[in-house]
């Protein structure tokens, strides 16, 4: 009689609860034990590679912090590819290094403003509020500032070429010089 009750106790559908609960306790004590190895193995790594781990924190940060710097100042700067396409659809270019290094060569229809002469030109800007404006410099850097204040002057469609004129060489992208094209 017993071993019927046994049968019928552990086909019953109470009997597999019983068992699966009992299962579960088990392996849930099982994996926090497994967890619990794992989080003192990373306590361990972090301890005995403590400027490693700094180095990494603190580069996450960064990266974190410069992401975020640029949301909020609103630098639209834009790579070499989507400047052809808004040169293709008239853009206008506007080149921001000294005339010897725009006469060294620069993107074709691009006009020279430098940018300590960039205030003294702000009439010649206003003609062109309308189009998308793509902003070049040398490295790209001066670009970005420049592209974001006139942004603020409401030159919506302005844009700083990422990379500069360097950026732009390196990709063997056709340059004009006062003699010849450059490829």
């Amino acid at each position: 009689m017993t071993s019927h009750v046994l049968v019928f106790f552990s086909r019953s559908y109470f009997g597999l609860c019983c068992y699966n609960i009992i299962n579960t306790t088990v392996l849930s004590y099982a994996n926090l034990k497994v967890k619990k190895i794992i989080m003192e193995m990373y306590l361990e790594f972090v301890n005995n590679h403590l400027l490693l781990v700094s180095a990494l924190i603190l580069s996450m940060i960064f990266v974190v912090f410069t992401e975020l710097q640029q949301k909020a100042q609103g630098i639209a700067s834009i790579d070499q590819n989507q400047a052809i396409t808004l040169m293709n659809n008239g853009a206008e270019i506007i080149d921001l290094r000294n005339t010897e290094s725009f006469r060294r060569g620069h993107i074709v229809r691009s006009k020279n403003i430098p940018n300590d002469e960039l205030g003294e030109n702000y009439v010649k800007l206003q003609n062109f509020k309308s189009k998308s404006i793509v902003v070049v410099c040398e490295n790209g850097i001066i670009s970005s500032r420049i592209a974001n204040k006139l942004r603020k002057a409401n030159f919506e469609k302005t844009y700083g070429l990422h990379g500069g004129i360097v950026a732009w060489s390196e990709k063997n992208l056709p340059l004009v010089t006062s003699k010849k094209t450059k490829s």
